[in-house]
This record gives C-alpha cells, sequence and structure tokens, in this order.
C-alpha cells in the first residue's frame, strides 16, 4: 500500500504562553532569535551561525539569549562542551579565526565614530522589561522616537526603540543631547542606528549631557577629521613629488650615460 499522510510536516511549535505573554513585550530582534532557537533546538550552533543565519551581530544575539534566560524560558544551549573529536577541533579553531577577522573588520569599521575618544565605547545595553513599560508613557520618550523617525526617514523597529531607549533611560542622555546627535550622524551621512548608538555610547562615557558640551565635541571631532584629511592629501601630494623627482633624476642619468658613451665612440 503507497500513501501519503497530509499531516505529516515539519513544524514548529511555539508555546501559547509565549505568544500571550512574552511575545507582546519583547524586542523584535529577541523574538527572531528566539525562534531560531526553537527551530534548531536539537542542533548544535553558534553564537555567529545565529547571527550570520539572522543578520545580527553577535552582541545581538547574545544579548538576546540573555534576555530569554532572565525570563526563566530559555536554557542556553549555543554554548558547547567542547570539541568532540579532531574534526570538530579543527572546526572550532576555524571559527575562532573567522570570529577574530569578524572582530577586527567591526573594529575598523567604528574606527570613525569612536575617534577622538578618551575611552573606548562599550557595547550597548538593553532595556528591561519594566523600563519597556515606563518608557511607554513617557510623553518626552515618546516625542524623542517621533523626531527621531523623521530625521532619519524610517519607521523604527523594537530594535531601534530599544537602544534609543537605553541610551535615554539607562545611560541618562537628556532627550536633546539624543535629538542633536541623531540630527548629527544623519547630517553626516550616517543614517545607521548601530553608528548613533556606539557614538552616543562615547559621549555618555565622556558624561556630555548638554548640547553646547556635545557641540564642542562634535566641532573638536570635526576638525580633527579635516586636519587628517589635509595632511593625508599634503602626504599625497609629496609622494607625487618624490615620484616625479625620482622619475626626472633618472632620466638625467640615462641622459649622461647616453652622451659618455658617444664620447667614447667618436
Amino acid at each position: 500500500m503507497n500513501y501519503r499522510d497530509i499531516f505529516d510536516i515539519d513544524v514548529t511549535l511555539v508555546a501559547n504562553d509565549f505568544l500571550d505573554n512574552y511575545m507582546p513585550k519583547a524586542n523584535g530582534d529577541y523574538i527572531k532569535v528566539y525562534l531560531y532557537l526553537l527551530r534548531n533546538k536539537s542542533e548544535r550552533i553558534s553564537i555567529s551561525d545565529v547571527a550570520e543565519k539572522l543578520e545580527l551581530t553577535e552582541g545581538d544575539v547574545n544579548r538576546a539569549v540573555k534576555y530569554w534566560k532572565e525570563q526563566g524560558i530559555l536554557i542556553d544551549r549555543i554554548e558547547s562542551d567542547g570539541p568532540a573529536n579532531e574534526n570538530e577541533a579543527s572546526d572550532t579553531s576555524e571559527a575562532s579565526e573567522i570570529k577574530a577577522r569578524e572582530a577586527e573588520k567591526e573594529a575598523a569599521e567604528n574606527h570613525e565614530a569612536e575617534s577622538n575618544v578618551k575611552e573606548p565605547a562599550k557595547r550597548g545595553g538593553s532595556i528591561t522589561r519594566e523600563q519597556q513599560e515606563r518608557l511607554a508613557g513617557d510623553d518626552e520618550f515618546r516625542q524623542l522616537l517621533m523626531i527621531a523617525q523623521k530625521y532619519m526617514s524610517m519607521i523604527f523597529t523594537p530594535r531601534e526603540v530599544n537602544i534609543l531607549g537605553y541610551l535615554y533611560d539607562t545611560l541618562k542622555l537628556p532627550s536633546d543631547v539624543i535629538d542633536y546627535l541623531i540630527d548629527y550622524c544623519v547630517q553626516g551621512g550616517h543614517n545607521d542606528i548601530r553608528y548613533i548608538e556606539k557614538t552616543g555610547l562615547n559621549w555618555a562615557s565622556q558624561g556630555i549631557k548638554s548640547v553646547s558640551a556635545a557641540v564642542k565635541q562634535t566641532k573638536a571631532f570635526d576638525k580633527a577629521k579635516e586636519e587628517l584629511i589635509k595632511k593625508n592629501e599634503r602626504n599625497s601630494v609629496k609622494a607625487a613629488r618624490r615620484k616625479a623627482l625620482n622619475r626626472n633624476d633618472t632620466d638625467y642619468n640615462a641622459l649622461v650615460m647616453e652622451q659618455s658613451f658617444l664620447r667614447r665612440i667618436e
């Protein structure tokens, strides 16, 4: 007998308790991570695997895992106990190298945002469920979100709201400073929430709590950046001159040698 069961399908079951009580208050990226882990709960996966698949940073994934563990509904199975054999050890070594290269790339991309800062900025954090509930009723923060979305010409996802909430409620950056921060970054061609977050973290680490202090910081940064550009341009001109001079010297030496040879054969 040959038949097919129409209900024999590959599915992932999500608990109603999660849908009713946890999903509505969670960050969108956190939900993505949870569903991906639920879908692959029988597999051995790494932080980098999840980040690559969901197009997130490893920091985003780590924060999501930490959040769900704090909620008491997730047992982290991403971290392995160690390689089971030589092949797995090789894979782990390759993964470590890839992770190191990714870290170097990210550091290079963040160099501009972290320039002219006394101390490197730390990675951003996440706001708690209590903070989310409080900020939902904060008229000043809601107004800030409206202005920020207008500046950036986009509708915020929970991820953007979470980042601005962290700068506003956890790091205590005033709303007018965050307003200026977003406007400054966008006007400078950086319409990216990660760049805005890192710049905000740097300002917080320097104790910037007023728009006047922020303006002073940005002017100093822009001046240093302009001087660096001019220095690079001067170095390029000097290099071109040295190259031309070396070429002229070579041509002159060749001419002298040619004339000396002609005199000998006359």
